[in-house]
């Protein structure tokens, strides 16, 4: 999540050199930011919903919907690198023009900047609650399986290792 928003970020002071409409810019932003939002909200449902209703064997729909969300962050990405070609392209057959950083007050830009933010300080939250309340119990579990797993394989019990690597397993969700 603070991944995407960092890049929102950056596509945002980026975006004076996107040689889109300030319409096309905005779907690109909106297109980026529903993918930077569904990918971790899926793969967090991920554990919750499992294969339920999916019409596939190995992979469930919250799965499909963290892809889906993949593909719409890079598809978006990849189309703001295109923008910044062709204006490329463009800005070589004309004469220079004054830099637009600081004067770009596009909708795409102030979309892209807000989105960034709020990925970027959810994620920061997001850490700050697990290092306060998580962290602790999490390693406490992984130390007690480890543990159980070391006295499993110590005493050449491979039913005891079974079980501690099928727990250890589990401790992700």
């Amino acid at each position: 999540m603070i991944a995407f928003g960092y890049l929102a970020l950056l596509l945002a002071i980026l975006q004076p050199w996107v040689g889109f409409s300030d319409s096309a810019k905005k779907k690109l932003a909106w297109i980026f930011l529903f993918g930077a939002w569904l990918l971790p909200l899926s793969v967090f449902l991920i554990h919750y919903v499992g294969l339920a209703y999916s019409p596939l064997e190995a992979i469930g729909w919250a799965s499909i919907f963290a892809d889906f969300g993949g593909v719409l962050v890079i598809v978006a990405t990849l189309a703001y690198l295109l923008g910044i070609a062709k204006r490329t392209q463009q800005a070589a057959d004309r004469a220079p023009v004054r830099d637009g950083v600081r004067g770009d007050r596009s909708v795409a830009g102030r979309i892209l900047l807000a989105g960034g933010l709020a990925l970027v300080l959810l994620g920061f939250l997001h850490g700050a609650y697990y290092a306060a309340i998580d962290l602790y119990k999490q390693e406490a579990l992984d130390y007690s399986v480890l543990s159980e797993m070391s006295a499993g394989a110590a005493a050449k019990d491979v039913a005891a290792v079974d079980s501690a690597l099928a727990k250890y397993g589990q401790l992700g969700g």
